[in-house]
C-alpha cells in the first residue's frame, strides 16, 4: 500500500483529499460559530471615551420601525437630541445585585432624515416602590442638546400576556411594538442603555448599569447548525472514499494475488453439478 501512495497519480490525488478535507472542516467550523452569533461590544475605554468619535444610533438602527438586523445589537452609539420629560416609563421586574426594581426609560428627540424620531433610552434602574408612578422619577438633567453614549439594544419580544396589570407609568417590557401604542412619534427600533462613562454617572441619582442586559446572548440558528453538520459528514466521506479507492488499487496491483494459478483462485473448489447417468435400453 506504500508503494501504491507514493506513486504520482496517488500522491496528487491524497494531496487534492487532504486540501478538500481541510476545506470542509474549515467551513463546517464557520457555520458552527455562525450558528451562535454573539453580538459585537465595542471594546473601548469608558473613563477617555471621546462620544463624538462614536457613531449615531441614528445612522446604524434608522428609523423603519422593523427589528435590529443581525450583528448590530451589542454596538456602542450616541444618542444626541433632547430629553422628552414625557416620555418617560418604568420597565418592571428588573433586578439589580439581587433586588427587584426597575429601569428609568426616557426618550431622546434625534433628528432622522425623515424628520424627528424617539430614542428609547435606559437611564438607569432604581428600587421598585409599590404604586410609584414613571411622573415622579428624577427628571432627566439639562433641557438643552445632550448627547448619551450607550449599547444598542435589540427590542424585547412582545409575548408577554396583555392582562399584566402594572401601576400607571409602569410597563412589562421594553418593546418596540408597545411603545410605537404609546408614543405617536417615529421611533428608532430597539433601545439604548446608556454607559457608564463618568459624566454620565455623576449626572444622574440613579444606578447606571454596568453593560447591556444578560439577555443579549442569541439563541442558535439550527440551520448554520444543520449547514456545519453537513460539511463535517463531507469530509468524512472524502476520506472513506479515499481509503477505498486507495485499498481497491493496492489489491489490484499485489503480484500476490495477481499471479494465483486458476486453480488456487476462490470459487474454484466449490462442488458443480452431479454428472447425469446415461440411461440404456435393452
Amino acid at each position: 500500500m506504500v508503494r501504491t501512495l507514493l506513486t504520482w497519480r496517488w500522491a496528487a490525488l491524497t494531496l487534492v483529499m487532504l486540501a478538500s478535507v481541510v476545506g470542509m472542516v474549515m467551513l463546517g467550523s464557520w457555520q458552527w460559530e455562525r450558528s451562535v452569533p454573539e453580538p459585537a461590544r465595542a471594546a473601548v475605554d469608558l473613563a477617555d471615551l471621546d462620544a463624538d468619535g462614536v457613531l449615531p444610533v441614528v445612522e446604524l438602527a434608522g428609523t423603519s420601525g422593523a427589528g435590529l438586523v443581525d450583528g448590530v445589537a451589542g454596538e456602542l452609539v450616541s444618542v444626541r437630541g433632547t430629553w422628552r420629560q414625557d416620555r418617560t416609563l418604568l420597565v418592571a421586574d428588573q433586578e439589580w445585585e439581587g433586588t427587584d426594581g426597575r429601569w428609568v426609560v426616557t426618550a431622546v428627540e434625534v433628528e432622522a432624515p425623515e424628520g424627528a424620531a424617539l430614542v428609547a433610552v435606559v437611564r438607569g434602574w432604581l428600587p421598585a416602590e409599590a404604586g410609584s408612578p414613571a411622573q415622579v422619577v428624577a427628571t432627566p438633567p439639562g433641557t438643552g442638546e445632550v448627547t448619551v453614549v450607550g449599547w444598542l439594544q435589540q427590542s424585547d419580544p412582545l409575548d408577554l400576556p396583555v392582562d399584566i396589570v402594572q401601576p400607571d407609568g409602569v410597563v412589562p417590557l421594553l418593546a418596540s411594538a408597545d411603545l410605537a401604542n404609546r408614543w405617536p412619534e417615529d421611533l428608532v427600533p430597539g433601545f439604548v442603555v446608556t454607559a457608564p462613562t463618568p459624566d454620565q454617572v455623576v449626572a444622574t441619582d440613579l444606578v447606571v448599569l454596568p453593560g447591556p442586559p444578560a439577555e443579549d446572548t442569541a439563541a442558535r440558528d439550527w440551520r448554520n447548525l444543520a449547514y456545519s453538520a453537513q460539511w463535517f459528514v463531507f469530509a468524512g466521506f472524502a476520506v472513506v472514499l479515499w481509503w477505498r479507492m486507495l485499498r481497491d488499487d493496492t489489491a489490484r496491483q499485489d503480484p500476490d494475488r495477481r499471479d494465483l494459478p486458476d486453480e488456487d483462485l476462490p470459487g474454484q473448489d466449490l462442488p458443480g453439478p452431479a454428472p447425469r447417468e446415461r440411461s440404456t435400453t435393452t
